[in-house]
């Protein structure tokens, strides 16, 4: 600290005023060279201050780019480098979509075809098709698989999520004729069951369950007019057949056994061919019938 010997600190000399005597310009020299002194030690204190503090603030900052470990600081630096993990909304709002529970499914139970009615007077193929459903619900694929594999059809210890059923049955007339009896008015009635599963939308199930569920149903239609078709098909032989019988040798039991073992063995045929058809499709698999 620099201190000034003088009682006139406050008193200025007029620049045109002579000096008088030279030791009392003296005071106002040392006074000048006080407060640049000063503002020396000032300077020199704030450089030896922050020189302290300098090294802390460095240490701060590589601590936040540099990912040292900081224990002090560590919970309010984020390095810049690392980016927030965050889940996009449509895959959050996704997997946290919540659906009521849906209703309890319609069982289905197996049902055999019943003969459709036929009558000799009015002859030829005749064919009664019906088509069935059962109800399932469900908001997304797997509820609706869930319900289809509880509620569909069971068989052989087999769950069917359609199936087709199918009964042929013929009647005809015979005549005598000479050397034997002739079959006339042959009618083959060739009856069709559909069932299928019926899922209708509830307006807010998961997105493109509608459309996958009716592509499903367009492959399942077809695969099951597959079988509709192979009935068909047999119902059609017999028929041809049976006009094409020779006359039997009596019109009793010959006639009968000649048309249901011709009728019959047919049938088998083309049943087998039902059978056949299912393992090359798969039950419908390699035809697009895959739910979900």
């Amino acid at each position: 600290m620099c201190r000034s010997s003088t009682t006139r600190e406050g008193t200025i000399p007029e620049e045109k005023e002579p000096v008088k005597d030279k030791k009392e310009s003296k005071p106002k020299r040392n006074k000048l060279w006080c407060f640049l002194g000063g503002g020396c030690c000032l300077l020199l204190l704030i450089l030896i201050v922050l020189s302290g503090i300098f090294p802390f603030l460095s240490l701060f900052r590589s601590s936040a780019d540099t990912k040292i470990p900081s224990p002090k600081f560590s919970s309010s630096a984020t390095p810049i480098n690392i980016s927030p993990t965050a889940t996009p909304k449509a895959t959050k709002t996704t997997q946290n979509q919540s659906y009521p529970e849906p209703s309890s499914c319609e069982h289905l139970q197996l049902v055999d075809s019943i003969p459709t009615n036929i009558s000799p007077s009015n002859p030829g193929l005749k064919q009664d098709i019906d088509t069935h459903y059962y109800q399932v619900y469900g908001y997304t694929p797997y509820e609706v698989r869930a319900q289809l594999n509880e509620c569909g059809a069971k068989s052989g210890g087999e769950a069917y999520d359609a199936y087709t059923s199918y009964y042929i049955s013929w009647v005809y007339n015979y005549k005598p004729v000479a050397g034997g009896c002739n079959i006339k008015d042959v009618t083959v009635g060739v009856k069709v069951d559909f069932f299928y599963p019926k899922w209708e939308d509830p307006g807010n199930a998961q997105a493109g369950l509608a459309e996958n569920w009716q592509r499903y149903m367009t492959n399942l239609i077809t695969h099951e007019n597959g079988h509709k078709d192979i009935a068909v098909e047999g119902a059609q032989a017999i028929l041809n057949a049976l006009l094409s019988l020779p006359n039997s040798a009596t019109c009793g039991e010959d006639v009968q056994s000649l048309v249901s073992s011709t009728g019959n063995n047919i049938f088998a045929d083309y049943n087998a061919r039902e059978k056949a058809y299912d393992d090359e499709t798969n039950h419908g698999a390699t035809q697009g019938a895959t739910f979900p």
